[in-house]
């Protein structure tokens, strides 16, 4: 057992990950699934409560009564834009309580309002557990990380959320800044490129003698993994209506089947050229047997490709910054993994590296636990020692 252990959690909008550093090292902690990152979802049922993966697996039969994207509505009025837009693309009830949007779910029986700081509450509560069962500690000091465009009150509900599951925080940084972290930059100015679940963000950082300074960002709250999920799922279901004549996304059982589906063929095609999906009994009672092409997903995403390159274009322009003098690109989120982002990237940046080695679902969560380490003297004198942070 290490004799102290610095804990560094990333929560986004659909995924969760903790990674710790004790004795010199830094590592993503696996979920009792064998997962490294978790689902940033919790199900209530009559007998109990899941978060993570139960949660996700049980999702087709349980949409009613599970919740995701809580990180979204946090710290929003229940009449915010965003909050109406989930309201409308959920399953489970988005209510109004007070001005303030609260879950409606089925539990015991009986109907329960959850607020979303309590829903993040549960999945703190499972990435401490799972950072402490693991490594055999009790120790709860850790370091988290908010979007760039969190503002105090946002902050103040996570905080809150944390502090209540049990974590100790020492301190409360930017997701750009805990990626730069995670690669150890050093004197050398750095592009951020998120592309998470639910949101896209670019940053521009520079880190000179230890210090990380935010130059510039764009953030884009309406572009997501999602916006791609989204494409093949309408690809998918225009090929089971051609076959069959029916709509498969009228029913709303039918299309979270076939949702499940679209993620698991996008992640196939970020390393084949061609997915199979197969879905039994998607629309009344009929089987679905589809296959689509990363040609074809490619060519039906171009606009959202020409969207995420004009959000570096506007961050270069605000920072005022040439994009020759930009030394690295990191990349961050899980769906930055599409063969073609990274192209586009590798056509922009000419002759840059594009950071990868860290797996972009886990660099937040990395830098994060890096800066606790720092922060509890466990690393040597010559790292970074301030940054810029959210407390």
């Amino acid at each position: 057992m290490a004799d102290y252990l610095a804990i560094g959690v990333h929560l986004g909008a659909t995924t969760s990950c903790v990674a710790v550093s004790a004795d010199g090292n830094t590592t993503i902690i696996a979920n009792d699934a064998g997962d490294r990152v978790t689902p940033a979802m919790v199900a209530f049922s009559d007998t109990e409560k899941n978060v993570g993966l139960p949660a996700k697996q049980g999702l087709i039969r349980n949409a009613r009564n599970t919740i995701l994207r809580a990180k979204r509505v946090l710290g929003k009025s229940y009449s915010d834009s965003v909050v109406q837009e989930e309201a409308a693309a959920l399953q489970c009830k988005l209510i109004d309580k007070d001005g303030l949007p609260y879950y409606e779910v089925e539990s015991n029986e009986r109907n329960i309002q959850v607020s979303p700081k309590e829903v993040i509450n549960m999945i703190y509560k499972k990435m401490l557990e799972t950072a402490q069962s693991h490594c055999g500690s009790s120790s709860n000091h850790v370091v988290l990380t908010v979007p760039v465009n969190f503002q105090e009150k946002e902050v103040s509900l996570l905080r809150e959320a944390a502090e209540e599951a049990g974590f100790h925080i020492l301190r409360i940084i930017n997701e750009p800044v805990a990626a730069a972290l995670a690669y150890g930059m050093y004197n050398t100015t750095v592009l951020v490129y998120r592309l998470g679940g639910a949101s896209h963000d670019v940053t521009l950082l520079s880190v000179i003698n230890g210090m990380y300074k935010v130059l510039a960002t764009e953030y884009d709250g309406a572009l997501g993994g999602r916006n791609f999920d989204e494409v093949l799922l309408d690809l998918l279901a225009n090929d089971f209506k051609r076959q069959w004549k029916i709509d498969p996304l009228t029913n709303k059982r039918s299309k979270t089947k076939l949702q499940t589906s679209a993620e698991q063929c996008k992640n196939i095609l970020s390393t084949l050229e061609s997915a199979n999906c197969s879905v039994d009994s998607l629309c009344e009672g009929i089987d679905f047997q589809g296959q689509v092409s990363r040609a074809k997903f490619e060519s039906s995403c171009s606009s959202l490709f020409q969207r995420c390159l004009g959000s570096i274009e506007k961050v270069l322009s605000s920072a005022n910054v040439p994009k020759d003098e930009v030394d690295k690109v990191i990349l961050v989120g899980g769906a930055t993994r599409t063969p073609k982002i990274q192209q586009l990237l590798k056509n922009y940046f000419v002759g840059k590296e594009i950071c990868r080695r860290i797996s972009p679902d886990e660099v937040v969560a990395y830098g994060a636990a890096v800066q606790a380490s720092i922060l509890m003297g466990r690393k040597e004198a010559d790292m970074i020692t301030e940054i810029e942070t959210m407390s």
